[in-house]
């Protein structure tokens, strides 16, 4: 399904067929075309379990635990996506509905903190990058002036000769479903050892290699 927009600002489009939301992408800038895509969606309330670090204390509270469920709703990934699509920071386009939601809550610097925190590890949960920090929101700058921006990953670390931060380089994939949704298995060689082994698209931006540096074991092929 394609649609036109003159003047897309986080405009929906199009249906998913996970969750009856809809969401576009877009795929060209000039012609504001979008088209509907096919990714796997979180349930309300995630299926990722948040790791907090730093900030154990706040997200064991309970403003804590419904930032994260409103951050992994549908809706909330909807918007984030169609922002990075757009080429805009990830939390840029949920801005409005936290201040709505949460109130003076979410102005604390520190809550700010989690908060593009657990944005950061959603987003590398569904196969997106860190591109920039301290990106400068353009728009609604009622609660954040600078933030992080990401990038779909998957175009790029799919390449063959592609090098992860781990040196772990892609020599391309075999033609077999790999063991995650929609991903095919990709023979990696870890340049500190050259050890081979295979991995699913979607994990090898973040892939250690299972014999030198602790990672876990290739899928099986």
């Amino acid at each position: 399904m394609r649609c036109y927009s003159p003047a897309p600002q986080f405009r929906i489009f199009g249906s998913d067929k996970n969750t009856g939301l809809k969401r576009p992408v877009l795929t060209n800038p000039a012609w504001n075309v979008y088209t509907v895509p096919k990714r796997p969606v979180l349930k309300q309330g995630g299926t990722m379990e948040y790791h907090p670090d730093k900030f154990s204390d706040l997200a064991s509270l309970s403003l804590g635990k419904k930032l994260w469920a409103f951050l992994t709703q549908p809706e909330s990934l909807i918007r984030m996506e169609t922002a990075i699509d757009l080429g805009k920071p990830a939390i840029e386009a949920v801005a409005g509905k936290l201040i709505e939601q949460f109130g003076d809550d979410v102005r604390v610097d520190r809550v700010k903190q989690m908060i593009g925190h657990m944005v950061r590890q959603i987003m590398e949960s569904r196969g997106f990058q860190l591109d920039a920090q301290n990106v400068k929101v353009l728009q609604d700058r009622r609660l954040f002036k600078k933030a992080s921006r990401y990038i779909d990953g998957a175009a790029r670390t799919t390449k063959i000769g592609y090098v992860n931060r781990n040196n772990q380089k892609n020599h391309g994939h075999s033609g077999e479903s790999g063991t995650d949704h929609n991903s095919f298995a990709y023979k990696l060689e870890c340049l500190d050892c050259h050890y081979e082994y295979w991995a699913n698209g979607t994990d090898i931006f973040q892939r250690k290699c299972p014999k030198c540096q602790g990672g876990l074991p290739g899928i099986v092929v």
